[in-house]
């Protein structure tokens, strides 16, 4: 995976977690509800819950395109996604998402 690299405080991306299986297969979540994307940088002790988007169950897709503010910190950012399948409710594993610089001014 090649890590995107923004700035502190940019916004209007989309961060997008594939769930897989052990295998590294894609889960097709069709059906799935209570999307979630959690993100979080490495040095924070707490990280930030947003509501998901389907941006292609079938293929394991859900996102969240990030809001003015959401970026605060520099370092290493990684997402999880959360859902809901029938009776099975969880987290996936966290994954590293994109890396965050200081702005130059």
């Amino acid at each position: 995976m090649t890590l995107e690299t923004v700035q502190v405080s940019n916004y209007g991306f989309k961060v997008i977690v594939t769930v897989t299986d052990t295998a590294g297969t894609a889960r097709n979540l069709t059906g799935a509800a209570n999307l979630k994307i959690k993100l979080r940088c490495t040095k924070a002790r707490a990280g930030k819950e947003f509501t998901g988007q389907a941006e292609d169950l079938a293929n394991g897709k859900i996102s969240y395109t990030v809001a003015a503010s959401d970026i605060d910190e520099e370092g290493l950012w990684q997402a999880q996604a959360y859902y809901e399948l029938g009776a099975w409710k969880g987290h996936t594993e966290a994954v590293d998402a994109f890396f965050v610089e200081r702005n130059l001014a």
